[in-house]
């Protein structure tokens, strides 16, 4: 038994859309629908794209926990039949209707993760497995009319790549000056920690937006699948694969998230742009605190255990938020089992991952630090002087940034 075959059977994987046409998908994007009347904006945008040398479907998954409001019924029934019409299009959509999942596992991860196990046993079928890819997206995102092409031509230039992180912008076009400002301030939050988690030196610092990536089939089944969490699902299955696939960030091609207010997920866009409008800032991580763990991971890099633990017992702050005797035991073990330089820095980095970093970053400023208003701590990292930028100003040097383009 194979790979693919063991994460089939274990998962009890028995959805496989397009069984009955003659096609043999190299891409399949998969999309969660929950309550999406404009989920048309969407589907039109992928329809627009230029066609990838490869058969390209279109999963959606509609879905729904228990006892939803009737509206929400109604609205998920009209979406299915809008998609049923749509087989004859250039890319195959299929819709998959899920309703009543128990309380405790309906959300945003548990339909990504039906979209994609049907993605790999669609793959499977058809003698795909090892070449298919798994798109992410979401059911208000736009996209280019470069998107699969781009992709597609990325993991066919380099056969080793297993991951794309994909560029996105937030469109800053509502009618609404304070909401653009919302937007504005929440995006710059994401690039400013972003390129903070690069500044300190750790080494998987990339973007997690569920509607922004894509994943080979073999690395998303040697993962172990999508988790189903209900918010931050992308955050967690991310930083799983990061650190077991080669991935890279594709800037050739751009989507554009919704920025709307929601609360249907405790995380992410919706809840932040509400929040804002609400207190009329947003606040963040200061940037002195990644400049304490730049200096621990400086020490890390050396590859030097004693100097490691020497710097955290010295540094007034690190030693009170890093648990010391489970951090030395640990430093211990990692050096115990790396035979070199390379193997050190990655142990290290899987234990003192994003979730640690961002559990010693939420310590730091509950005990030593206040947070700072987005634009102050961006503009330090910088190292620029604040009179010069504009909010927009600053979001538009953090694009740039994370595309690689330097004034």
């Amino acid at each position: 038994m194979n790979i693919a075959e063991r994460y089939i059977q274990l998962h009890n994987i028995v959805i496989n859309p397009g069984e009955e046409f003659n096609t043999s998908p190299g891409l399949i994007v998969v999309i969660p629908c929950y309550n999406e009347p404009e989920l048309d904006k969407t589907i039109t945008s992928l329809m627009n794209c230029t066609p990838p040398d490869t058969d390209v479907e279109i999963f959606v998954v509609i879905n729904s926990g228990e006892n939803v409001p009737e509206p929400v019924f109604l609205q998920n029934r009209a979406t299915f039949d809008y998609l049923d019409t749509l087989k004859e299009q250039p890319f195959k959509v299929f819709p998959i209707w899920i309703d009543n999942i128990p309380h405790k596992h309906a959300g945003v991860g548990m339909a990504r993760k039906i979209g994609m196990d049907a993605a790999i046993l669609r793959f499977y079928n058809c003698n795909k497995f090892n070449d298919g890819i798994i798109i992410a997206l979401d059911a208000d995102t736009l996209v280019q009319p470069n998107y699969l092409v781009e992709i597609w031509q990325a993991f066919l230039t380099d056969k080793k790549l297993e991951g794309l992180t994909i560029y996105f912008e937030h469109p800053l076009n509502s009618e609404t000056i304070k909401i653009n400002q919302a937007i504005t301030l929440y995006e710059l939050h994401l690039r400013y920690v972003k390129q903070a988690f690069n500044y300190c030196g750790y080494p998987y610092s990339l973007h997690t937006i569920g509607s922004a990536f894509a994943i080979s089939a073999k690395l998303y089944v040697k993962s172990g699948g999508m988790n189903r969490r209900k918010g931050a699902e992308d955050f967690y299955f991310l930083h799983k694969v990061f650190q077991i696939g080669r991935f890279k960030e594709l800037v050739t091609t751009t989507i554009s998230p919704s920025a709307r207010m929601s609360n249907r997920v405790p995380f992410g866009t919706g809840i932040a742009v509400g929040k804002i409008l609400e207190d009329g800032l947003f606040m963040t991580y200061r940037f002195e605190a990644f400049e304490y763990l730049k200096s621990l991971f400086d020490c890390v890099f050396k590859c030097n255990p004693d100097d490691i633990l020497l710097h955290v017992e010295n540094h007034s702050v690190l030693r009170e938020v890093i648990a010391l005797e489970e951090f030395k035991s640990k430093i211990e073990e990692i050096k115990n089992n790396s035979s070199t330089t390379q193997t050190f820095v990655k142990r290290f980095f899987a234990y003192f991952d994003a979730f640690y970093i961002i559990k010693t970053l939420n310590l730091i400023h509950t005990i030593f630090l206040s947070k700072g208003t987005i634009t102050s701590e961006a503009i330090k990292l910088l190292n620029c002087d604040s009179e010069y930028y504009t909010e927009s100003e600053l979001l538009s040097c953090y694009r740039n940034l994370d595309k690689n383009i330097y004034d």
